[in-house]
């Protein structure tokens, strides 16, 4: 079975949620980005947890931004390249621990340790 197909089960079957604090698109204006705060699915037993230290923002994060492709739903937290410090860890994960430097440079994969659906 394909491992992401399962995590996305197991993210869809957790109705328990978080505040968390970003920042977001009110409008297609780059200049328009606020503060907002917003819920998130809790961690599971196969997530990584870390407090975000730099988010990197790339041109298709301005293209969603802009609405270029007329397909944005605001508001609308762009960014996909984090670094950041690992906070908590699932029961399953076994290759991070609290206190390690991590990057995230797309969905699902954790570097420089791991590969996506491994955790």
């Amino acid at each position: 079975m394909d491992e992401n197909i399962s995590k996305k089960t197991s993210l869809a079957q957790n109705t328990q949620k978080m505040a968390v604090n970003g920042y977001a698109a009110a409008s297609n204006s780059i200049k328009d980005m606020k503060p907002v705060k917003f819920d998130r699915f809790t961690p599971g037993e196969s997530d990584v947890c870390f407090d975000i230290a730099f988010c990197g923002i790339c041109h298709t994060d301005v293209h969603f931004i802009n609405n270029d492709l007329g397909l944005t739903q605001y508001p609308l937290v762009p960014g996909h390249e984090l670094t950041g410090t690992v906070t908590a860890v699932g029961s399953k994960v076994t290759k991070f621990k609290e206190g390690d430097l991590i990057g995230l440079h797309a969905p699902h994969s954790l570097h420089p340790q791991s590969q996506p659906g491994e955790g």
